[in-house]
Order: structure tokens, then C-alpha cells, then sequence
């Protein structure tokens, strides 16, 4: 399982892009694809975590339904498809030895954990105690979403303390001051991760994914063939000469050329 987790986060793509690329491999998917399959092969085998199979086949058709085409291309690394970001199923009790969150049961999180030291499953802590950005190194191997399901304080982080979240319709700096799938937007908490198709969008108040902000409001992405004058409006890139450029596949960074700085004049230098 998880090699068939792995492929359909990185995997798939990594060979579509290279189909779309005329045969350029991408050496981040690949990598990443390696450190996955490692990394959830250890916790399965040591029982750690557990990936239920019609779960899997959810992320797998996803995968291939977001993976399909070319005009997603871009140089950065695609982000796993909404279904694949909660699989992992952590199996870790309340104070169980741990080295990621993904591992603990849902509603603990691992305290402690490094890279070369085991954790603590624990409850998430209360108003005032100290926090921290916990790790799980597994959780970001595979491409997991482990902040909602494995939250460190019963409200949330807020300078290395935990504070209480605000109520919908409060003042807000955070969207984290919020909760759960909620975000502040305008200075208010509002319900929603993120805005949606023709909602309100700026700094500090993103669009979904696949959506964009134009004008301040969330708009869809572009398909290959539109008309564009950035990147942003576009799926993949917003290609093409100046004037006349459309949605498409991009494979590449696009190249900046450089200006060279005059020579500084030296000591008896003649000109």
C-alpha cells in the first residue's frame, strides 16, 4: 500500500510531466517519491499507521483525474489531490512512542519527536502552555495534511503559547486565531479554509485551490488555449509572445536575463 500511496501522490505525476516535458524527468518528484515510499513502508511494517483500501482507491482515482492532460504543468512541485492528504491512519495511543504525529491516533499529536529521537503521543495542550512546530517528518513524506486531525493546542499557537481560538464574526490577525476550517478574512473570522468561486480574496485571504484572485474576487484557473497575461490566471503557465499569449503547459522557469553591472573604474584606468 504504500508504494500505491506514493505513486498516485508523486509517482503519477512525475510520469506525466515527463510524457509532457519530451521525456525531462523531474529529480524533485522522483525524490520525493523515494523518501514516501520509504518512510510510510517503515510505519506500515511496524504498525504504526494503517491505510484503508477504499480510501486508497479514492486518492488513486483523484490522482489520475487531476494528473491528466498537460496544462497542469508548472516547474513547482504539484500539490497531492485533496483525497490522498488524510490516508494515513495513525495507530499510537496516548503517550505510545512516536516519530511523527501521522502516527498517533486522531486527536493527539506527537510531542518531542525528531529526527533521531522519539516522541510522545500526548492531548493537545491547554490555554498557556508552550507549543512549537511538532514534527512529523512522515506526515510531509506522504504528502499528508496532519494540522486539523492532530492539533497540538486545544485552540492554537500563538507565539510559542496556546491560546483560545476566536469565535466566528471576532476580530482577527491569524487565520489560525480562527480554528478548524475557518480563516480570517478582512480582519473578521469567517467559516472556510479559504475563499471560494466568486468570493471575496487578498492578502491574507487566499482562493482554494485551483481558483485564483483577480480583482478581489476568487476566479477558476484557465484551461490550455485561454487568453492570459499571467501565470496565475493559468492552470500550467501563461505562455506565448507578448500580445498574444495563451494557457499551456509549462515545463521550465522562465529564464531572466541578466543586466551587467558596469566595471568600476580603477586607479589609472584610461578610457
Amino acid at each position: 500500500m504504500a508504494k500505491r500511496l506514493c505513486d498516485a501522490i508523486y509517482g503519477l505525476a512525475s510520469r506525466a510531466k515527463s510524457s509532457c516535458c519530451d521525456g525531462k524527468k523531474d529529480r524533485g518528484l522522483s525524490l520525493m517519491l523515494e523518501r514516501c515510499t520509504r518512510a510510510t513502508s517503515v510505519a506500515l511494517n511496524d504498525g504504526a499507521v494503517e491505510i484503508r483500501e477504499p480510501a486508497l482507491l479514492a486518492c488513486e482515482a483523484a490522482a489520475r483525474k487531476a494528473f491528466a492532460g498537460c496544462d497542469w504543468v508548472t516547474p513547482v512541485r504539484p500539490a497531492p489531490p485533496q483525497a490522498c492528504r488524510e490516508l494515513l491512519e495513525g495507530k499510537r495511543g496516548l503517550k505510545d512512542a512516536c516519530r511523527g504525529s501521522s502516527e498517533c491516533r486522531p486527536g493527539l499529536f506527537c510531542a518531542g519527536a525528531s529526527d533521531t529521537r522519539a516522541g510522545r503521543c500526548l492531548a493537545p495542550l491547554a490555554d498557556g502552555a508552550r507549543c512549537g512546530a511538532w514534527s512529523d517528518v512522515l506526515g510531509q513524506r506522504a504528502g499528508q495534511s496532519s494540522q486539523a486531525r492532530h492539533p497540538g493546542c486545544q485552540g492554537y499557537c500563538r507565539r510559542r503559547t496556546c491560546a483560545a481560538v476566536s469565535a466566528l464574526g471576532a476580530a482577527c490577525s491569524l487565520n489560525a486565531q480562527c480554528g478548524p476550517k475557518r480563516r480570517c478574512a478582512g480582519g473578521t473570522c469567517v467559516q472556510g479554509e479559504a475563499a471560494g468561486d466568486g468570493e471575496a480574496c487578498g492578502p491574507g485571504n487566499p482562493c482554494q485551490r485551483g481558483l485564483f484572485c483577480e480583482k478581489s474576487k476568487c476566479r477558476a484557473t484557465r484551461a490550455s488555449g485561454a487568453p492570459c497575461t499571467s501565470h496565475f490566471q493559468c492552470r500550467g503557465g501563461c505562455m506565448g509572445p507578448e500580445g498574444d499569449r495563451r494557457c499551456a503547459k509549462r515545463c521550465a522557469v522562465d529564464r531572466v536575463k541578466l543586466l551587467k553591472a558596469p566595471r568600476a573604474d580603477k586607479p589609472g584606468d584610461k578610457r
